[in-house]
């Protein structure tokens, strides 16, 4: 990529993320479903057709920080050694992906007020859930081929490894919702590694 290229992509994405803060005050003041793509663009000093250029829907762009947390994770998941049991993989992304959601670029409007966004809206809660559905299934997708590439020959047991995720999104959903002070969040990732390990399965799957 070349420094033009480059200064490209740095423009569009705090174009990006300028929708989302903006958009963001405005659901959080207004509702989800009253605030319009319209207002989204007024306020950031935009069209609405450079506002379809970056997100599809409304949707997105309560959902983007989350989608950037969850790309994270699947990479992470990708980067750790193939050795590691699968309870401690799963604390790692897990604890990054807490970070993420916690430290990064929208936490001055905080995830606390990201997920009363969502709570207030059935469409958006559908959206959300939908999402964090299709994560959990490509997180056990690669937790199985980890699996099956520890152990050649045998079949991993895909049921087995969708518990283990959904066990660990419950975790980190339950110390994510319970960060309300800037001490919560600063220690949010340690508390999670905490519960992990004292909520660990007593058996994990053979050869993980």
């Amino acid at each position: 990529m070349n420094s033009t290229s480059s200064l490209r992509q740095v423009s569009r994405e705090a174009v990006r993320d300028r929708i989302v803060e903006v958009g963001l005050g405005l659901f959080a003041e207004h509702g989800f479903e009253r605030t319009t793509v319209e207002e989204i663009a007024r306020a950031v000093g935009t069209s609405e057709r450079t506002f379809f250029r970056y997100f599809a829907t409304k949707d997105e762009v309560v959902l983007l920080p989350y989608e950037h947390a969850y790309a994270q994770m699947l990479t992470l998941l990708g980067e750790r050694p193939l050795e590691e049991d699968v309870w401690e993989t799963l604390t790692v992304v897990c604890a990054h992906s807490i970070r993420a959601l916690l430290m990064g670029p929208y936490e001055t409007g905080g995830v606390q007020r990201l997920q009363r966004i969502i709570g207030d809206s059935p469409v958006l809660l559908a959206a959300y859930l939908r999402q964090f559905d299709r994560l959990q299934e490509r997180l056990t997708d690669a937790l199985v081929q980890r699996q099956e590439r520890r152990a050649p020959g045998r079949e991993a047991d895909r049921v087995v490894a969708r518990a283990l995720v959904g066990a660990s999104f419950a975790h980190l959903h339950a110390v994510v919702s319970a960060a309300r002070s800037a001490e919560d969040v600063a220690r949010a990732d340690e508390r999670f590694a905490a519960l992990m390990q004292d909520l660990r399965p007593r058996s994990l799957p053979a050869g993980s």
